[in-house]
């Protein structure tokens, strides 16, 4: 590639909504489905080269299987001088997306722009049984948070076989009820890790059964690199 084409390159950032029954769908799944979409709205994706070139596309933050968000970033490497009106692309995208997936901004930047997540919200929206119970636990471990006493769990590695204690106080800003959502948790990330959705649900000591819905990730704060 020579030093002409990487001048005109640029990064369509797309953050979007899925939800429904699409939040099911797998890191991959979702990749192909945008990828369809983008090919289907005429928008010209940039790609590696080789003997197996492939789209030069970014899901910065895969969510977990069956959560709901509010804060999906895709990156698209494209030509500029191929994006005439950004608007118009949008709109083009948007009609190609199926339901359930919703296109909330779309920006391009000039040159390849990468972003790293540094927070995430979540919400547990509870039922109403045992609401008295877990609004007890979040004040437990609010306090905990804010004294700095260890909060621990055991990271459980299925492929391996093995665990391990994990001390979460690094990867957890801090735990809220709000009797009209649920629990709001928001999540730090960083290169030593951070905390799963699965390790939240049993910190939380909540289940299928005591949701009133999916776990949602409401925002994510992004830097750019």
């Amino acid at each position: 590639m020579d030093q002409t084409t990487l001048d005109l390159r640029a990064t369509l950032v797309i953050d979007f909504h899925i939800g429904g029954r699409l939040r099911f769908l797998s890191h991959q799944e979702t990749m192909r489905t945008f990828i369809r979409a983008l090919v289907r709205a005429n928008i010209e994706i940039c790609h590696s080269q080789g003997f197996n070139p492939h789209p030069k596309i970014t899901l910065v933050l895969p969510r977990s299987v069956g959560t709901e968000s509010f804060a999906e970033r895709l990156c698209v490497q494209v030509n500029r001088d191929s994006i005439e009106n950004l608007e118009s692309l949008r709109d083009s995208l948007s009609a190609e997306l199926p339901e359930g997936i919703e296109i909330t901004s779309f920006a391009l930047k000039d040159g390849i722009a990468k972003y790293s997540p540094l927070w995430v919200d979540y919400l547990f929206p509870l039922n109403s049984e045992n609401v008295e119970k877990r609004i007890g636990l979040v004040q437990e471990l609010s306090e905990k948070l804010n004294n700095g006493e260890p909060i621990v769990t055991q990271r459980i590695n299925r492929k391996k076989r093995i665990s391990k204690q994990i001390l979460l106080n690094d990867f957890i800003d801090n735990i809220v009820y709000n009797e009209s959502e649920g629990i709001r948790v928001r999540c730090m990330l960083s290169p030593a890790g951070t905390v799963r959705i699965d390790e939240l649900l049993d910190l939380l000591e909540l289940n299928v059964e005591t949701l009133s819905g999916a776990v949602t990730r409401l925002a994510v704060g992004w830097h750019l690199k």
